[in-house]
């Protein structure tokens, strides 16, 4: 089974579980809430809250297909054999079972073992010696589909299914006699119908061996299927039979009792791309997948999505449902509200069951069932009724009185919604809790003045920017109106700058209010603004004094300054930014973002960074023009407005994929003149319509031919002419083009074109990472490595060949890798770089996030180090062994970019990062640098002056 799909299973994270009573049938029902745990997730199991649970599953253990005994994979190994332990810190009482896959590869094996009765024994046998051994209370058998067991595959099977629970169930029952334990759990996760076809799932040997099937009461509708979107875990369904009620029912008629049925709660959804984003109830036409390659999302991705796009939540009560709408894109899913009816649900068909079983016992449960509905009932709309008529009459009452201010405060929403539209898109909207920590509780230190409203207090929020808040006084007499007037103006006037460009270009009096002439006054107005800019200069020297500032006012002859930018401005003059890049020599550095990563484009701290890449856009195989998937076009047509929010000055890049699928499409493109032309003008266009500065081509490696190399260095001519031209037309700066390059110039006898590249180019990123896969190497590798003692393969090796063959070192950005890759060690003793490895661990090939491989060493990292030679670090946990740059690792690179003279550095990618650890370590260390030298200048300096000193006193 493919990774996407084990995903998309196991966002299914918690299963709602119920069993009958335990005790005496007039006894509330016993509920077993459970959860399952994918060792494949970037979720430590550390964090999992298990006070929410009473059973929780760990998934998975295989079944080996030469011994048919139960696996475990040794990626999986470390969190098997600790599992229940960790998570019974938290909840001591948590019961734990172990998941077997039955799915894919397994499939067959799986039939094969339960087809031949030494099999079986050797399964059973070690599956019941696998879970005692790791602390495990049960196992289940997981096999629902639509990937796995289900009941259609063949009489035979079914009735060796049956054969193997009869078998298992004695082994289990002989195993716990023997060893005075309590016997272990048994379950499986099975279809929501119980037959299919001609077959059907061994129902009585079900009834006889299982605790519970867990149904499978989701993913009857996937977006790679269906060209319609659907409520992929409808409880209802009033237009056909797929639905969680209706399985269930089925799953009664078969013989199976509601006390042995376990439901299914899907933390997941699907996407679809609408036909018509105007047709979008349940049921409307699709044309496929949206947002994800398979169209799945986690609810975790699903609420953070639409908090990006401020979009609002429909609950569809006839299916039980949740979906949203935005623009093209529908996702299906199931929210708050469809979990708690969901419960309610089976709250209602337990005690329906519980009841029914218990009429033909005692007739008289149910009329004293019924005597207690009835008053409860009655209770109930008596209290309605009244609620009804105590808020009608007390609304009312309030009517009169706040008629008047309604009335403004609508004039007033209306007024402001259209001032907004126009003038301010981006107003914001803070809590009290916010402003309180801004402005240390409104502390007396805080206060800049006083005014009509009351007190105005300076504030710092918590991404540094500096705001003033006016509080309200009690004592105030000011009204809405002047509210009202007030907020409008603040709302026009954004610009930190304003007062200062207006004077700046004689645009002033656009400052004042309309209604002040100065034609027959002494003091004039532009007068009074120049002088008011003269006091707010940052440098106090510039500032005049009380003496000089009355001379001013009354002398309109007076000599002044000219001011500078205000020292509140949030940027310099031009002259000023131009002293200050050339004493600084503050390094770029670029980040990218890419849109199949779980990191919304909202929470991306974009301080971090002077340029930001959105990636991509691809290559339309048939016109040769620029495109972008309708999955990805929210994303980048307001990538640039998103992260300017935080971040004004920041720069962004649309990079284009030319790897996989479309890399001969790039070449095809590249070869013809009319493709190029074709190309090249859709992606000014682009850029250009979605706000981004410039352009990037990533995935062109120098291994292809020369003829190939030869087109792409014509093709980077034509672009920069074409760009330059594009610029000299619109007034606007020319479009940044920059290319990401393979970490050396020339493979084989083949080249990069680089003096099509100095020419054209403002910079090439070096890919300085994934030199050492674990899916291709059988030793352990520093995939980043700086240096190499052993080899070539190296970041500083490639960026002496790339200055060899002719590129400045000032055209190159260094690459920084936030992530890693994790081996299997053949002898954990051997865990040096270089020490033999068979193949990769933790995940499907090897890759890790930074943020997974630092909560997976909080978890199991026994030891961690930092190897200067290589300068990488790597963390051992048993016999897995990963590699990665850690902060000591990233800080020295970018020394190093600096040393050497590069641009800067770029970030591959920026949602891998923990909390912007890394990204907050490389910013330090690109901006210290230089201060650090000239503090080393100073001290160097003075130490010899002291000791010249000290040596004439002796």
């Amino acid at each position: 089974m493919s990774s996407t799909h084990l995903q998309m299973l196991f966002n299914i994270l918690s299963l709602l579980l119920f069993l009958p009573p335990l005790a005496k049938s007039s006894e509330a029902p016993t509920w077993i809430k459970a959860g399952y745990w994918y060792s494949g997730s970037e979720f430590p199991v550390p964090d999992i809250d298990s006070s929410l649970f009473t059973h929780l599953t760990c998934a998975f253990a295989h079944i080996n297909s030469s011994t048919y005994e139960l696996s475990i994979l040794p990626s999986d190994e470390t969190y098997i054999s600790t599992f229940t332990d960790i998570v019974r810190q938290k909840n001591p009482t948590i019961i734990t079972l172990l998941s077997i896959w039955t799915q894919d590869s397994n499939f067959s094996t799986f039939f094969s073992m339960a087809t031949q009765p030494s099999h079986r024994t050797s399964f059973i046998e070690s599956s019941i010696q696998t879970a005692r051994l790791y602390g495990f209370h049960g196992l289940e058998l997981y096999g629902m589909g639509p990937y796995g067991i289900q009941p259609d595959t063949s009489t035979k099977n079914m009735k060796d299914m049956g054969i193997l629970f009869d078998d298992w169930r004695s082994a289990i029952n002989k195993e716990s006699k023997n060893s005075t334990r309590s016997p272990l759990i048994l379950t499986m996760a099975v279809h929501y119908l119980p037959s299919l076809s001609t077959t059907s799932y061994p129902m009585d040997s079900i009834k006889r061996n299982l605790d519970w099937v867990h149904i499978g009461s989701y993913d009857y509708h996937l977006s790679t299927k269906e060209n319609f979107t659907g409520a992929h875990s409808a409880l209802f369904d009033p237009s056909s039979n797929v639905s969680t009620d209706y399985g269930i029912k089925e799953w009664i008629r078969r013989g199976l009792p509601a006390k042995k049925m376990v439901l299914g709660l899907a933390y997941h959804g699907y996407a679809w791309t609408l036909v018509d984003p105007k047709d979008n109830a349940i049921g409307s036409p699709a044309r496929g997948r949206a947002i994800t390659a398979d169209g799945s999302m986690s609810y975790k991705y699903i609420k953070t999505y639409l908090r990006s796009y401020g979009v609002k939540v429909v609950f569809n009560a006839s299916y039980v449902a949740n979906y949203c709408v935005i623009g093209s894109f529908w996702i299906g899913f199931d929210d708050v509200e469809a979990i708690k009816i969901k419960i309610v649900f089976l709250h209602f068909s337990l005690m329906h069951n519980f009841i029914a079983q218990e009429d033909g016992k005692n007739p008289g449960n149910k009329r004293h069932f019924l005597l207690i509905l009835l008053p409860t009932a009655a209770t109930v709309t008596l209290v309605l009724v009244y609620a009804t008529w105590y808020l009608r009459k007390r609304a009312h009452r309030n009517k009169g009185q706040m008629g008047e201010g309604k009335e403004s405060q609508s004039l007033f929403k209306t007024t402001m919604a259209s001032a907004g539209n126009a003038n301010a898109p981006n107003l914001l909207v803070f809590r009290l809790i916010d402003l309180v920590e801004a402005t240390n509780n409104f502390s007396f230190e805080n206060k800049l003045g006083e005014g009509g409203y009351g007190p105005v207090y300076k504030g710092v929020l918590h991404n540094g920017q500096e705001i003033a808040v006016k509080r309200l006084s009690k004592t105030s007499t000011q009204g809405f109106e002047e509210f009202k007037n007030e907020v409008m103006l603040t709302a026009k006037l954004q610009h930190v700058n304003l007062a200062y460009d207006l004077w700046k270009c004689g645009k002033g009096m656009e400052f004042m209010d309309p209604s002040l002439d100065d034609t027959y006054s002494s003091c004039k107005l532009m007068r009074c603004m120049e002088i008011a800019l003269l006091c707010v200069q940052e440098n106090p020297a510039d500032r005049p004094s009380m003496l000089e500032l009355s001379s001013m006012l009354k002398n309109e002859i007076a000599a002044m300054n000219t001011p500078k930018t205000p020292a509140f401005s949030t940027r310099r003059d031009e002259d000023e930014v131009q002293e200050s890049t050339i004493s600084q020599q503050e390094i770029w550095s670029v980040g990218y973002w890419y849109s199949g990563s779980d990191l919304p484009i909202l929470d991306t701290d974009s301080t971090l960074f002077t340029h930001l890449t959105c990636a991509f856009a691809h290559i339309n195989t048939s016109t040769h023009e620029l495109s972008i998937s309708p999955s990805d076009e929210p994303y980048i047509s307001t990538f640039t407005d998103v992260v300017r929010q935080k971040n004004p000055s920041i720069i962004t890049l649309l990079s284009i994929w030319t790897g996989d699928s479309n890399f001969s499409t790039f070449f095809s493109m590249a070869t013809q003149p009319s493709h190029r032309s074709s190309f090249i003008e859709s992606s000014i266009r682009t850029a250009r319509l979605y706000r981004f500065h410039g352009l990037d081509l990533y995935g062109v490696k120098p291994d292809t031919s020369t003829s190939n190399m030869r087109d792409v260095g014509i093709l980077l001519d034509d672009w920069r002419t074409a760009i330059n031209r594009e610029s000299k037309d619109s007034t606007q700066s020319p479009l940044v083009l920059t290319m990401a390059g393979h970490y050396l110039p020339s493979k084989n006898i083949t080249s990069y074109p680089m003096e099509s590249i100095r020419r054209n180019v403002d910079w090439v990123h070096i890919v300085s990472y994934d030199y050492h896969l674990s899916t291709a190497a059988n030793f352990t590798g520093a995939h980043s490595a700086l240096y190499d003692p052993s080899s070539n393969i190296s970041t500083d090796y490639g960026i002496k060949e790339w200055i060899s063959r002719g590129l400045p070192a000032d055209k190159m950005v260094l690459g920084l890798a936030y992530h890693g890759y994790a081996w299997t060690l053949v002898d954990p003793m051997a865990n040096a770089i270089g020490s033999p490895g068979r193949g990769p661990a933790v995940t499907l090939d090897g890759s890790m996030s930074y943020r997974f491989i630092k909560s997976y060493m909080k978890c199991y990292g026994e030891k961690v180090g930092y190897n200067s030679t290589y300068v990488t670090n790597y963390c051992i946990s048993g016999s897995v062994w990963i590699g990665y740059d850690d902060v000591e690792a990233i800080r020295t690179k970018v020394s190093y970019a600096r040393e050497k003279g590069l641009l800067g550095y770029k970030v591959w990618q920026v949602s891998n990062d923990d909390n912007w650890v890394l990204s907050k370590a490389a910013q330090e260390e690109g901006k210290d640098q230089g201060n650090n030298k000239v503090l080393w200048a100073i001290l160097l300096a003075t130490i010899a002056v002291v000791t010249l000193l000290l040596g004439t006193l002796t």
